[in-house]
Order: structure tokens, then C-alpha cells, then sequence
């Protein structure tokens, strides 16, 4: 949410993304949708996500603000950067459009390395939901596992080692930049990079996880104080701002047993580790790139 990373008042250590939010700018009052695909619509476009054609998540509707792709009526940001002469690359998550015709090479992007939906498997890859390498579909081969009502392989890296969702998405947009660069080191570049994390399903590595875990036992009411507090403090919200309630659907802290603590601090934990992560590789894009 709003409050998970450091420079918002967190306690998950995100000190890269940090570092860029107190070098640039602090977004503290801005519209976002409940749904990502209208936000990415919103952020891509400057329009509000009706006008670009994607009102809702991609489902046609018959309406032009309701449907399976970002309209052509839009402009992107990569497309008015590319014929200001800048190389532009995408490295991660799409969702505004998932048929060829409407890929991010047709929307102003030269390099794409993306998911159309969210990640299926942060250690794999889920069926239906393959990763895009520029208009070519990375081959998921046929050693699908069943977990429930879907499928999925887990991938090893060329050396190996366990892939990751969140990993790959920075290599990848590592070695565009790279590649770029020595093609033509003058001219400028543009890199959106949407990370899929933490968006479920809720997958780290242990060794993350083990940062973690055990520092949620205290629960999250208490957090919410912590972190409400710690937010008036850093000036993201006003002194004079009261705290909501707790959503009614969430229980007491104080009710769960001693077995439930531990499994939502598990719980917990593992979506610290997620942003963890991520932050980590922004330091690896921020330091390589």
C-alpha cells in the first residue's frame, strides 16, 4: 500500500527506491485506480482511463471506454518520446493489451520484455501467462505441474540458478540498456520498468523471507499506528489527520491464537520480502544500467 516502502514511512527496507525518492520527487497527492489496468492506462497515456479506452480491466464491453486494449485516439509516453528521437525499452508488466496488434512495439517501444497479465509463478512460469521477448514469445516447453486449477513450470536461470520473476525483469532490462549503449551511446533512452511485485502470487526467495519473519508478530494493528505515525513525521500526511478504522472485515489482533500470528506473520513477511527484493533490484538496474 501507500506506506511500503521506506520513503513512505515503512519498515521494509527499500533503501534504492529511497534514495531515488529523496533525489526526485515524492508523489503525495495523485489519482489511482483500484484496478491496474486503468492505472496503467492513466500512467502511459496523461488521459483519465475511460478516454484511453480502458475503464475497467480488459474486457470488451461494447463501449469505447470499456475495452480489450489502450485505444489508438491515445498517445503514449514512449511514442512522443520515440519521435523526440529517444531508444525506448520495457521491462515487465503490460496489461493494456494482450493480442499482438496491441503490444508495447505497437505503442512506441523498441525493446519489450513483458508479461501480459500478472506473473503466474515468481519461480516459473503459469499457463496463459508467458513472457513477451520483442514480439516473440518466450517457449514455456511442456513440463506443466497442476497446483490447484492452474499449471505452471518452474525455470532455471542459464548458470542454474533459480530464476525469479522480479530478477529477470531487471537482467533483462540490464542487457537492453547495455545493448543500446553500445549501438549508439548518444542518443537519449527511456526505460519503464513496471515490476509485477508484490502483486500475488505471494512467492521470495527464503533468505528474504528470513529478514522478516518473526518482526510482524506484534501484529497488524499496532503497524498500522507505527506506520501512521511514522508517515505525520516524514510529512507525507497532515498532523491533524486521524487514523481510519480497521476494515471490518479484518480480525483484532488481539483475538487470533498463537498458531494464526505465526501463519500471518509468514504472511506478512513474505510480501516484505517481495518489495525487498524489488528494491534490490532497482539497486542492480540504478548501479549497471
Amino acid at each position: 500500500g501507500f506506506s511500503d516502502i521506506g520513503a513512505f514511512g515503512s519498515e521494509i527496507k527499500t533503501p534504492n527506491l529511497d534514495k531515488l525518492a529523496g533525489e526526485g520527487l515524492r508523489m503525495t497527492q495523485f489519482y489511482n485506480t483500484g484496478r491496474c489496468c486503468p492505472s496503467r492506462a492513466s500512467l502511459m497515456t496523461g488521459l483519465y482511463p475511460h478516454q484511453a479506452g480502458v475503464g475497467d480491466m480488459l474486457q470488451d464491453d461494447g463501449l469505447e471506454a470499456y475495452s480489450t486494449h489502450l485505444n489508438f485516439n491515445s498517445v503514449t509516453l514512449a511514442e512522443v518520446l520515440q519521435s523526440a528521437g529517444y531508444h525506448t525499452i520495457i521491462s515487465g508488466k503490460w496489461h493494456v493489451g494482450n493480442e499482438p496488434e496491441y503490444w508495447p512495439t505497437k505503442r512506441g517501444f523498441v525493446d519489450q520484455y513483458f508479461s501480459n497479465g500478472t506473473t503466474g509463478h515468481y519461480f516459473g512460469i503459469s499457463k496463459g501467462r508467458q513472457y513477451i521477448v520483442n514480439g516473440k514469445d518466450v517457449p514455456p516447453g511442456d513440463n506443466w505441474r497442476k497446483s490447484g486449477e492452474s499449471e505452471y513450470q518452474l525455470y532455471k536461470n542459464d548458470d542454474g540458478s533459480q530464476w525469479y520473476a522480479t530478477d529477470a525483469i531487471a537482467t533483462h532490462a540490464i542487457d537492453f540498456v547495455h545493448n543500446h549503449r553500445k549501438k549508439d551511446k548518444q542518443k537519449p533512452l527511456f526505460l519503464y520498468l513496471p515490476f509485477t511485485a508484490p502483486h500475488w502470487p505471494l512467492h521470495a526467495f527464503e533468505s528474504d523471507i528470513a529478514k522478516y519473519q518473526g518482526k510482524y508478530l506484534g501484529g497488524w494493528d499496532s503497524l498500522r499506528d507505527v506506520r501512521f505515525a511514522r508517515m505525520k513525521s516524514l510529512g507525507i500526511i497532515q498532523e491533524t489527520w486521524a487514523l481510519s478504522g480497521r476494515n471490518e472485515s479484518v480480525r483484532d489482533w488481539r483475538t487470533l491464537s498463537k498458531s494464526e500470528k505465526i501463519y500471518y506473520d509468514r504472511l506478512m513477511a513474505v510480501y516484505a520480502a517481495m518489495i525487498d527484493r524489488l528494491d534490490q533490484n532497482v539497486g542492480r538496474v540504478l548501479g549497471r544500467a
